[in-house]
């Protein structure tokens, strides 16, 4: 776990391994929530021509596809992450899975 402790960008994966999840998803997810909050409380008091420019903003359209489609930035914890490493091994040495069977 501490391999991905040293890569996560927010520091958010604990040394038990938790995860915080407030710190991950402030870089695993940019255009997320926080960032549209962020857009619109900027928008709020300017003048209406401002608001107009700001709703065509390609950056507005980038947070609602985001949203609508979700879009995730960082995987460093996952490729890094231990857990599953001793599968294949595990695999293996089992006799049959049917999650991997291939006839039907």
């Amino acid at each position: 776990m501490r391999a991905v402790r040293v890569v996560c960008p927010a520091k958010g994966a604990g040394s038990r391994g938790q995860t915080d999840i407030n710190k991950c998803l402030r870089v695993c997810r940019p255009l997320g929530v926080g960032a549209v909050i962020g857009y619109f409380s900027k928008m709020v008091g300017k003048p209406p021509e401002e608001q107009i420019k700001m709703l065509r903003d390609p950056y507005l359209w980038n947070l609602y596809q985001a949203l609508e489609y979700g879009t995730y930035a960082c995987f460093k914890c996952v490729a890094v992450c231990p857990v599953g490493s001793s599968y294949p091994t595990h695999f293996s040495t089992a006799s049959a899975s049917p999650s991997c069977s291939t006839s039907r």
